[in-house]
């Protein structure tokens, strides 16, 4: 100890000017700490996950652009619908290893953290495993079920390759969750340049599809994670026994995350397969080209959130729930601002810009573009109280907001599609949107009172 003797109470014999001036200077220094801290290092990291965020959707739109603009509607709705299933297991795999590995990595001990790592990895694996297997042999009933035999081919595709395109994924999370922004940015150029590349020689080759350009997802995903599991391998070190006790621990953790994916994945992709079941594979194209010119913002939003998300655990660990608060109302102005110039660039270029990428086959769909801007607008907008929830540990909240959007799909959203065709799933859209979007807030606020009288 530096005191030998305790400390004289002097502060009890401080008038009240000397205590308030002692509490302003006290938050002056919390509130300078907190702005360095958004300022600094967190913001230059996350200017490049921006980056990074950038081209992985620019890959993805040029992808989906490709099959949509030199393919028929059909061939588009067909390669839409077997997107949304790697969407999904995507979403899956992030609920159940990618959020909890974001939770539980910057908090444990050096020596444990590559132990972590690699148990990891082998729960990806096995989740690999059982999408190949669900893809081969519920695939195809599913298929029959919804009279749409044309898609069981592109499912075949789509289990052969799906494996490394879940291990790239992952592999990219993990270093987001890292905050190793610049080896993300590595992965994801190479697999922009490659991926473009093999889909510009298939074209020529007039062999564009659906089917070909998953085979294409799939073959450049093995040309890039193996070199790079192969760098990373000191980082990662199973241990027979840390599989089970981690596999609990991100159970225990993620399992409300778990159930909310499934939701959300109801909620918002199940509009193309009702819309494919009721009015055939070329509504689902159609819905997909006014998403896809909307999801132009996703460079940001999902780029923002890559950095959000890790950020704000980091935040709330060194620095506490005042620093957390503070950083997610920064963080909801600035995209509030963003998306708010981007959606009244849609209101008035956004059927103009539809026509210009996909063709005159997708003109006059302006005002549907418009209200799935709104949607749009108020879930990215709420998803960073999401990820502040996940921050707290408040996974099950993710869980409750999702079942509102389900239970509003599945009622009124299925009413409106089989009524009003294509406008109807942009109503439902919106609807189930905006009411998961204010039981997120409402979470959101009283788990930060929660959290600060603790």
């Amino acid at each position: 100890m530096i005191f030998k003797k305790p400390l004289p109470s002097f502060h009890f014999k401080m008038n009240r000017v000397e205590k308030h001036n002692l509490f302003q200077f006290a938050l002056q220094l919390k509130m300078d700490s907190i702005r360095n801290l958004f300022s600094s290092k967190l913001t230059r990291k996350g200017t490049l996950s921006l980056i990074d965020q950038g081209l992985v959707s620019a890959t993805n739109f040029l992808t989906g652009v490709f099959v949509g603009r030199y393919c028929t509607k059909e061939e588009y709705g067909l390669y839409m619908l077997c997107f949304t299933i790697i969407l999904y297991l995507i979403e899956l795999q992030n609920r159940l290893l990618s959020i909890p590995y974001t939770y539980f990595w910057p908090r444990l001990k050096q020596s444990i953290k590559s132990k972590y790592t690699g148990s990891i990895y082998i729960h990806q694996f096995f989740l690999s495993i059982n999408a190949i297997l669900a893809l081969l042999f519920i695939g195809p009933y599913i298929t029959n079920l919804l009279g749409l035999e044309k898609l069981t081919p592109v499912l075949r595709t789509l289990a052969a390759v799906i494996f490394f395109v879940l291990v790239k994924e992952h592999l990219r999370k993990l270093l987001l969750a890292q905050l190793s922004m610049f080896r993300a940015f590595i992965l994801d150029s190479c697999v922009a340049v490659l991926q473009i590349g093999g889909l510009l020689i298939i074209l020529k080759l007039g062999m564009l599809s659906s089917t070909s350009t998953f085979f294409v997802m799939g073959l450049v995903s093995t040309i890039i994670t193996l070199p790079l599991i192969l760098t990373m391998r000191k980082s990662i070190v199973p241990s027979r026994n840390r599989v089970l006790p981690d596999l609990r621990r991100n159970w225990v953790y993620g399992k409300w995350l778990l159930f909310g994916s499934i939701f959300y994945f109801a909620s918002t992709n199940l509009y193309h397969w009702i819309l494919a079941s009721s009015s055939g594979a070329s509504a689902t194209g159609i819905l997909a080209a006014c998403l896809s010119v909307i999801f132009l913002a996703n460079p940001i939003v999902l780029g923002f959130a890559n950095f959000v998300g890790p950020a704000a655990v980091h935040v709330l660990t060194e620095n506490g729930i005042q620093a957390l608060r503070a950083f997610i109302r920064k963080a909801v102005i600035f995209l509030t601002i963003t998306m708010g110039l981007f959606s009244f660039a849609i209101f008035i270029f956004g059927e103009t810009l539809l026509v210009s990428i996909y063709g005159e086959k997708y003109n006059g769909y302006g005002f549907m573009l418009a209200i799935l801007m709104i949607s749009f607008f108020i879930a990215t907008v709420t998803s960073l109280y999401d990820l502040a929830l996940c921050a707290l540990g408040r996974a099950d909240a993710n869980f409750k907001f999702n079942l509102v959007a389900l239970l509003t799909t599945i009622s009124l959203g299925f009413w409106l599609v089989r009524h009003f065709g294509l406008i109807g799933a942009a109503y439902g859209i919106l609807s189930s949107n905006a009411l998961a979007s204010i039981v997120r807030y409402f979470i959101y606020t009283r788990a930060i009172h929660a959290y600060h009288e603790s």
